[in-house]
């Protein structure tokens, strides 16, 4: 009875590797025809550039004056039409530090640099993420990196030299520590990404706060601390209120930054359905409210879990909550592009590790949901017809199975533990 499955296995295993590849193939002759376009301006790259600039020449406290940013940008990209509207940076001024060394390059050159220090950090991810699946082998036996470079959100990330790759370092780093019982540190590295605090902050409150590891909560309250203060060193009070004023007045009147047909989350979802039938601030309310009750529930789901401890399957259930509050995370992110979507890789690596290790209830559909984020094809084009928000359909199907499997998981954890401790009274 096995044979036919192992031969469907010697079946699919090359015909994944031989699609995968294809894929990867796809995008490196897209990042030659493309890369000049990217490298002289075209990159969102030029944001951190434009920071990074105006700090080292003494303007933090103007960081995030728009006119201020479209003259130091129009001076480091002058092949590039800024016009009166600048790509703005809106980040924390501390991010732009990690910027500075690149500030002694021509800007095409540092975006090539800074191109091939995000694929150090992507390597470094992986390494950790297979650190983190002792069974890999076991299941595809693919090289990590043949799945990364056919991610569609990684591929974009590199191309428009983004920050998402390192926010996916830090997430991996951090789910690294914590599964050697260093929670503090654990909390406190992916603190250290509130640089980009909508894809840290729904997680920190799932993953640490609402399961009680409440070192990791104070760890990652340190780390956001860290980010928070070293950016008002930087910019001071006047650039804190800048900060807050040009992510909110972007929101509302420079819409063209914020297309929510190409974000993958809850926001994305509504606004797209409603966006033509209500007004602006009606449709914002209605996301609020939506994403308050999807995270009241994902909290719910969590806190009917018994506490992690060291037990057989108690490192399973650690990897399908991780996946579980990444993925709600991702949701629940007011604003995320294709790019931020990186983050996904890891938790979707451990899912691929876990269901070809266990057979579970839904699997397939978990497999299919992991698959659409690989198919370069359908992602393209959700991207050019402006689809890519259906996306957050996938994502919520899939959280919806994998409250199932915790839920399952913990009830097999505690028989468990309740035939043992039975066993040893």
């Amino acid at each position: 009875m096995d044979q036919p499955k192992s031969t469907l296995a010697k079946f699919l295993q090359p015909a994944l590797a031989v699609t995968l590849l294809t894929f990867a193939v796809m995008n490196g002759n897209a990042l030659r025809v493309m890369h000049t376009y990217y490298a002289w301006g075209g990159a969102d790259f030029k944001i951190y550039m434009t920071a990074a600039n105006m700090i080292r020449d003494g303007h933090a406290s103007d960081l995030y004056d728009l006119d201020r940013q479209r003259r130091s940008q129009q001076e480091l990209y002058p092949l590039w039409q800024v016009g009166n509207d600048p790509l703005p940076y809106n980040h924390p001024a501390a991010e732009a530090l990690l910027f500075l060394p690149f500030t002694h390059m021509e800007s095409a050159s540092a975006y090539y640099v800074f191109f091939a220090v995000d694929l150090l950090m992507l390597f470094a991810a992986l390494h950790l993420a297979r650190v983190a699946m002792p069974s890999w082998n076991v299941g595809t036996r693919l090289p990590l990196m043949l799945f990364a470079l056919a991610f569609y959100p990684v591929i974009m990330c590199l191309f428009l030299g983004q920050d998402s790759i390192l926010l996916l370092l830090l997430y991996a780093l951090s789910f690294h520590v914590i599964r050697r019982d260093h929670l503090f540190v654990g909390g406190m590295i992916l603190g250290l990404g509130c640089f980009k605090p909508h894809l840290v902050l729904p997680f920190a409150l799932l993953f640490f706060v609402s399961r009680r590891r409440w070192n990791a909560a104070f760890g990652f309250f340190t780390g956001g601390a860290v980010v928070f203060l070293i950016s008002l060193w930087l910019s001071g009070l006047e650039g804190l209120f800048g900060f807050l004023h040009l992510n909110l007045e972007t929101q509302r009147y420079r819409t063209w930054l914020f297309n929510p047909h190409l974000m993958a989350d809850l926001r994305g979802l509504v606004q797209s359905a409603l966006a033509e039938r209500m007004e602006y601030l009606w449709t914002q309310s209605i996301i609020m409210i939506i994403s308050i009750i999807f995270l009241v529930w994902c909290i719910l789901k969590l806190n009917r879990m018994a506490p992690i401890v060291k037990s057989h399957g108690s490192e399973e259930n650690m990897k399908i909550e991780f996946v579980f509050c990444v993925i709600a995370n991702v949701l629940l992110a007011y604003h995320v592009y294709q790019y931020d979507l990186s983050i996904l890789l890891l938790p979707l690596l451990l899912l691929v590790e876990q269901c070809a290790a266990n057979a579970k209830p839904g699997h397939l559909w978990v497999m299919i949901g992991t698959a659409l984020f690989f198919l370069i094809p359908l992602q393209t084009a959700a991207n050019t017809y402006q689809l890519y928000y259906l996306f957050s359909l996938d994502l919520l199907m899939m959280v919806v199975i994998l409250s199932r499997w915790m839920h399952n998981n913990n009830e097999e954890l505690c028989q468990s533990a309740f035939s043992t401790s039975t066993r040893q009274a």
